[in-house]
């Protein structure tokens, strides 16, 4: 958390005093850049479990604030297209296409991989990824998760055409499920949901948050708060118990109030290219990580540059291999 938090003060340090702040909308552009550097993260996330007691162990907590910011541009997103009248029920089916399509390369590689390493039966591995929330690939509970989200939008938003009972509906709904499931050990399962909740509050009343982001105590705020949130895992654990569930939609709207100083580099191919592969990256991230941690890299450096290398070499095949397959699909 405090690598993170610390590199991205560089980064705004240098934003702040090299553009001028004009409020507008959250561009494309500028949800290109969350898209390309969040997989990088949460891999690096997930690896430090692997690896614990290392210079990457600071990403041990970062799992949660990742998904809530993918879950808050999806909130934006959802609500962008509602006020473009694109929210209908007859489109879910292809906004499911989209997401569970990409899955079937890197399940069939997990699979093999784990039958080859463990000797597992395929269904054991079912009964347990589900129980977990887990679509057979390791770490996609929150794809599980944002797949329910859809739905629930889809079903309900044209319900409710007041702005306000829908986030107020929302918010009982998520609280809700979490009291549901409080007791269990998935507590990550709600722990990032209420930030869907600020994307689509971001969207319905832009142009008024963007306007209180131009002020400097606003500005200032925000760091304080992203800041001591970070500050707060520095002992490598939450300061209490359900922390995350307070601490993520705090971090979201101090991140994205950050984030608006931020340039939208239209033009850098780089930030397309990731941003094009970034949903694969999230998909691969499971088999990249068994197959490179059973070499048995001991160099931290060397063992992280290899997950990712794999990783952006399998995701880049499969996404080239899944947007000619759904090429196809389209065209029949």
């Amino acid at each position: 958390m405090i690598f993170t938090f610390s590199f991205f003060t560089l980064y705004l340090s240098y934003c702040f005093k090299n553009t001028t702040f004009i409020p507008h909308e959250f561009t494309l552009n500028k949800v290109n850049i969350l898209k390309a550097v969040l997989p990088f993260i949460i891999i690096i996330h997930h690896l430090s479990f692997e690896v614990p007691q290392t210079i990457i162990s600071d990403f041990r907590f970062t799992g949660p604030y990742v998904v809530g910011l993918f879950f808050f541009m999806s909130g934006y997103g959802l609500e962008y297209q509602y006020n473009q009248h694109k929210v209908q029920i007859r489109r879910l089916p292809d906004r499911l296409k989209k997401i569970f399509i990409p899955f079937i390369l890197p399940t069939i590689f997990y699979l093999v991989l784990v039958y080859h390493f463990y000797n597992k039966p395929f269904h054991y591995l079912a009964t347990g990824g589900f129980i977990d929330a887990q679509l057979l690939l390791p770490y996609t509970w929150f794809i599980t998760i944002l797949v329910g989200i859809y739905i629930c939008y889809y079903l309900t938003r044209n319900l409710f055409r007041n702005n306000n009972y829908f986030l107020l509906f929302l918010f009982i709904f998520f609280t809700l499920f979490a009291l549901v499931i409080r007791n269990s050990h998935n507590s990550h399962l709600y722990t990032s949901n209420y930030a869907f909740i600020v994307g689509i509050a971001m969207k319905q009343n832009e142009k008024k948050c963007l306007e209180i982001a131009s002020y400097k105590k606003i500005y200032a705020i925000s760091f304080i708060v992203l800041g001591l949130i970070s500050v707060s895992y520095i002992e490598q654990k939450p300061l209490f118990k359900g922390f995350g569930v307070i601490g993520v939609p705090f971090y979201v709207v101090a991140f994205i109030t950050l984030f608006t100083r931020i340039t939208a580099l239209k033009k850098n191919k780089l930030i397309k290219f990731f941003s094009s592969i970034s949903y694969e990256m999230y998909l691969f991230q499971g088999v990249t990580i068994l197959i490179i941690t059973k070499i048995g890299i001991e160099n931290i450096y060397l063992l992280i540059t290899s997950v990712l290398c794999l990783n952006i070499l399998l995701s880049f095949i499969a996404y080239k291999i899944t947007s000619s397959a759904l090429s196809l699909w389209n065209k029949k």
